[in-house]
């Protein structure tokens, strides 16, 4: 599991291999937080509207 600014960015079972953890370590790096907080305020919108 990866966090980023207390939100949850990556989660995978199991093991990576060095070069796979250094992909998941840049690609978390380089994510636009904000984005990622408007993704997941959106889907917890769709969440409640299905109930």
């Amino acid at each position: 599991m990866a966090f980023r600014e207390g939100v949850l960015v990556f989660s995978q079972p199991g093991a990576l291999g060095a070069p796979q953890l250094e992909q998941v370590i840049t690609a978390v790096k380089g994510l636009d937080m904000a984005e990622v907080r408007a993704q997941v305020a959106a889907a917890q919108t769709d969440g409640a509207a299905q109930r």
